[in-house]
């Protein structure tokens, strides 16, 4: 249906000169939408209506199939009655010259013709404008300043050091910061107790659980020492590591990263009682 703007012709709408394509109705430019009613001679509202040596569109020519049919007839029943009656009175249809320039787009910051890009490209330009980051990207970033985070590489890693779909689903979980330890589930008021399950001391954060915890570094701990005797080494482990994964390291990359994995979802398992 064509979409009009009534504000926008105060009253001194001329529909001969105004093209019938857009999502206004706006003079002297075209935005077409359908190439292939275009390319038949119906450029403005006035040739919907009026079908005579004037016009370059006339019905009697078209081989349309029934969907275009009835997209034709739907543009028709939305002209307001006023418009009409001033179509049909006109004695005669001003001349005016249609714009062919073929539409464009800017992609990317380049004007280009819809003939010369694609639907994807059209699709990721108006997914860009509605995407943005992720609120616990910032506060992770916040919470780790000194930490340089490149979040491409952090955001693939788990696929990179896994083919476990849970592995996966579990490392996104920590990064969007929707694992639900205790201390999130007492605020829901689930739990009746934010503290640790393992020392019963401190709230239970992912942090905690995950790095802070005595019986967590002692975990650590013993993994490190099986890694060391496998002449694998891991380096310093800190904090931030068991958040976005380890990449200050050359060798054995992946699979050092799959056993950090591995190991911070034993521990999400062995603190559920049913597991």
């Amino acid at each position: 249906m064509v979409n009009i703007n009534l504000d926008f012709v105060l009253g001194s709408f001329d529909p001969h000169i105004y093209f019938a394509w857009g999502k206004i109705i706006v003079k002297y430019l075209l935005f077409i939408h359908h190439r292939d009613l275009f390319s038949i001679g119906l450029l403005k509202i006035g040739d919907l209506l009026l079908c005579n040596n004037t016009t370059t569109f006339s019905f009697t020519n078209l081989l349309l199939n029934p969907e275009q049919s009835f997209f034709v007839m739907s543009i028709i029943d939305s002209i307001p009655a006023h418009w009409r009656t001033i179509i049909k009175d006109s004695s005669s249809l001003p001349i005016i010259s249609p714009v062919l320039d073929a539409p464009s787009i800017i992609i990317d910051g380049n004007s280009l013709t819809f003939s010369d890009v694609s639907s994807k490209q059209i699709y990721r330009q108006f997914q860009a404008k509605k995407q943005g980051l992720p609120t616990a990207q910032k506060k992770l970033s916040d919470k780790y300043p000194h930490s340089a985070i490149d979040w491409e590489k952090v955001y693939s890693l788990s696929f990179r050091s896994s083919m476990e779909s849970k592995l996966r689903e579990f490392q996104y979980k920590i990064l969007y910061c929707i694992v639900f330890t205790n201390e999130k589930l007492f605020r829901f008021g689930i739990m009746q107790s934010p503290l640790c399950t393992f020392c019963q001391k401190e709230d239970e954060s992912i942090e905690h659980l995950l790095f802070s915890c005595k019986e967590s570094c002692e975990f650590w701990k013993h993994v490190l020492s099986w890694l060391r005797k496998n002449d694998i080494d891991v380096g310093e482990l800190k904090e931030a590591d068991l958040i976005f994964g380890k990449f200050d390291i050359k060798d054995d990359f992946t699979l050092i990263n799959h056993i950090l994995l591995l190991g911070k979802y034993y521990i999400l398992l062995s603190k559920m009682p049913e597991c």
